[in-house]
C-alpha cells in the first residue's frame, strides 16, 4: 500500500515538473515582474554590469545546460526560503531546481550598507540546514556538502550549481569535481564585480 502511494506521489510530482518546465520562460517572466525588488539599470533600460540580475544571466550563460536552478523565486519567496529581510539587502536574485530529484541553488544578493555579515550568516545558516537534511536523495549529497556561501564586498552568494559525472565513483573525487563546478559561478562573480 505504502508503494503504491509512494509511486502515485511520484508520479504526480512528475507531472506537475513537467508542465512547470513547460512554462518556465512565463514564469520567470512574472517572476521577474512581480518580484519589487528594483535592478540596477542605465537609462536605456540595459542592467548594469554589476547588479545581481546581470551576475545570474552571465552564470546561466556560463553553465549552458548544466544549469539546473531554472526556476527564479520571488522577492517574498527568497525571504521566506533563505531567512533573508527587506532591511538586509539592496536587491537580491535566486532561481531553484523545477524539479525535486535536483539540488542546484544560485542565489545572489546585494547587502545593504553594514549588513553584509548578517546575509552571509543567513545563507550560511540555510547551507547547513541543507546539509543536515536526512531527506535527501542520496546522489544529492555530495554536490550538498560541496555547496558554497560565498562573499565578495558588499555581495554575498550560495553556490550549488553545475552537472553530473557518473564516472567518478570515489567521494573525494566527486567532491573535487562539485567544487569546480561551483568554481565556474565564483570566477564569473569575480570577473564582473572586479571591475571599476
Amino acid at each position: 500500500m505504502k508503494k503504491k502511494i509512494l509511486v502515485l506521489f511520484l508520479a504526480a510530482t512528475l507531472g506537475v515538473t513537467s508542465l512547470v518546465g513547460c512554462a518556465k520562460s512565463d514564469v520567470t517572466l512574472n517572476n521577474q515582474q512581480s518580484t519589487g525588488i528594483e535592478n540596477s539599470e542605465n537609462n536605456d533600460g540595459v542592467v548594469a554590469e554589476k547588479s545581481v540580475e546581470a551576475i545570474r544571466k552571465a552564470v546561466v550563460d556560463a553553465y549552458g545546460d548544466k544549469y539546473l536552478a531554472t526556476m527564479s523565486l520571488s522577492k517574498e519567496e527568497i525571504n521566506e526560503r533563505f531567512g533573508l529581510t527587506d532591511d538586509m539587502y539592496k536587491d537580491a536574485v535566486a532561481d531553484i531546481p523545477a524539479m525535486s530529484t535536483h539540488v542546484d541553488t544560485f542565489v545572489a544578493v546585494e547587502a545593504k550598507e553594514g549588513k553584509v555579515n548578517e546575509v552571509f550568516d543567513a545563507l550560511t545558516e540555510y547551507r547547513d540546514m541543507l546539509i543536515n537534511d536526512t531527506m535527501m536523495y542520496p546522489m544529492n549529497e555530495l554536490k550538498t556538502q560541496s555547496s558554497e556561501v560565498y562573499k565578495y564586498d558588499d555581495y554575498v552568494f550560495f553556490i550549488m550549481l553545475g552537472g553530473y559525472d557518473d564516472s567518478l565513483e570515489e567521494d573525494s573525487e566527486l567532491l573535487a569535481y562539485y567544487e569546480d563546478q561551483n568554481d565556474i559561478a565564483k570566477n564569473i562573480i569575480d570577473d564582473m564585480l572586479n571591475t571599476k
